[in-house]
């Protein structure tokens, strides 16, 4: 009867054990992409899922839903999310010449309402 007793509270704690380490893993992870040094690398979506989760707010471009709105009134494009994204260090100046790029983020930004 020790055995059973002893066997079910060492279960118990090494599975909680566990679920502590995963659940610190699970609140690292959203915050992986702000604290990735920016670089050339960032692809247009994902250059407008920053724009949608606030990242070019200090660079007066609206997030979530507001993103989507100013993106229909014409008051956020293509060109002008490149230049706040170019302000805050996430894409080198070059960018903005890159005519490829800059259809990729309007086809990006175009999808907005149907995500």
């Amino acid at each position: 009867m020790k055995r059973l007793i002893i066997g079910t509270i060492a279960t118990v704690v090494l599975s909680s054990l566990s679920a502590v380490g995963f659940a610190s893993v699970i609140t690292v992870n959203p915050h992986i992409l702000a604290q990735t040094p920016p670089s050339e690398e960032t692809q247009p979506n994902d250059l407008v899922a920053l724009a949608r989760e606030g990242y070019f707010e200090p660079q007066g471009i609206p997030s979530g839903v507001l993103l989507s709105q100013a993106v229909k009134a014409g008051k956020v494009t293509a060109q002008s999310l490149i230049e706040a994204a170019i302000s805050a260090g996430r894409v080198p100046s070059e960018t903005k010449d890159d005519a490829a790029y800059v259809t990729a983020v309007e086809n990006a930004l175009n999808t907005l309402d149907t995500d």
